[in-house]
């Protein structure tokens, strides 16, 4: 990996361990670390997790972008994301969030100050934030570990349709009933019927928020969203579709990661700084030995879980083919890496082109 221009360390995958270099498409999502629950996330810290927040919290949905010449991330411009997180936080820019987020000697406020009985308001304590970084593959490789089904278009159309629609509902008779999907909070039924009488399956993603389980984000990112889209108070203006279509996609990915992260037994978790070395082929090594080893005796495990149930053949065909596609693209490396009458064709080199 080239060193960047200040020498400083570059950011590893939280999945994998492999260094994220400038050349990698990345995503990240910000954590904070939990506190309180049962047992306590922080007096407990050492004990197994169970679910993929139990120790750090998602701040931010995936926010989508790249490792920067200074080593940091930098996200892409115009993503909803970005835009939530800075809004909550009170920052204009990025580069402000991270210079006080993810600084040990700084951090930011994430609760809101309260009044006091006897006057005044709590003073919400300082937080340090981090990055859960990983390739964007690792990313599009975890959601699809998920073991949910769904089309994510049909998905979002039809939680963006019960939200509309309940909040139409909402604003004309201020029907109660319908607040808590008005309010992008979960609708507990399996069908609900729109103010024309159409029926709609209601999807997972419309309950993402406050049905517990393996995905959760932050109460105060969960609050913040639901206030800046849900049901529109006397003379605000409806919500507009496009940005809640947008939201929930963004919402869609999140909920399939942490499923994701839940069903390979993994959790937030602050990403590593690598130093200045690229260790792809180190890393690379370890995941092909794992394989290997993972194939030593398959047939004679318990085979427990979802993944075994009637389909052991299919899916183990398709472990063959990923190797076999692997295989292919390392041997068309190591043609182009072929020596040269120039000598040697290390990466980069002109021997190798």
């Amino acid at each position: 990996m080239e060193t960047n221009e200040m020498g400083m360390s570059t950011l590893s995958d939280f999945i994998t361990g492999r260094t994220i270099t400038k050349e990698d498409r990345s995503v990240a999502v910000v954590i904070v670390p939990a506190t309180g629950g049962y047992p306590d996330a922080t007096a407990a810290a050492a004990s197994p997790p169970i679910q993929p927040y139990d120790r750090f919290v998602p701040l931010s949905l995936p926010i989508h972008g790249r490792v920067g010449d200074y080593g940091g991330f930098v996200p892409d411009r115009g993503q909803p994301a970005v835009d939530l997180l800075l809004s909550m936080t009170g920052f204009k820019t990025w580069s402000a969030f991270e210079a006080a987020a993810f600084d040990f000697d700084k951090g930011i406020t994430i609760e809101r100050p309260f009044p006091l009985p006897g006057g005044g308001r709590t003073k919400p304590p300082l937080v340090i934030a981090g990055l859960s970084t990983m390739h964007e593959h690792t990313f599009r490789s975890m959601m699809a570990s998920s073991r949910r089904s769904d089309d994510k278009a049909d998905a979002v159309d039809a939680a963006v349709d019960i939200v509309l629609d309940a909040q139409e509902r909402f604003a004309v008779g201020r029907d109660s009933g319908f607040y808590n999907a008005a309010s992008l909070r979960p609708y507990h039924e399996d069908t609900y019927v729109t103010i024309k009488g159409r029926s709609i399956d209601v999807p997972a993603l419309q309950k993402v928020f406050g049905h517990g389980g393996s995905c959760e984000i932050h109460r105060e990112t969960e609050n913040f969203i639901s206030n800046a889209f849900g049901a529109p108070r006397a003379g605000d203006a409806p919500t507009d579709r496009r940005r809640l279509a947008q939201l929930y996609d963004a919402l869609h990915d999140f909920m399939h990661l942490s499923y994701g992260l839940y069903a390979m037994n993994r959790y937030f978790q602050p990403s590593a700084n690598s130093g200045q070395n690229d260790n792809l082929l180190a890393v690379t090594g370890f995941q092909i030995d794992s394989a290997a080893a993972a194939m030593d005796g398959i047939e004679e495990r318990n085979q427990l879980g979802a993944e075994w149930n009637d389909n052991y053949f299919s899916n183990l065909s398709r472990l063959r083919e990923k190797l076999l596609s692997a295989l292919t693209t390392v041997d068309a490396k190591l043609e182009a890496a072929q020596p040269t009458a120039e000598g040697p064709a290390g990466i980069g080199s002109p021997g190798r082109r």
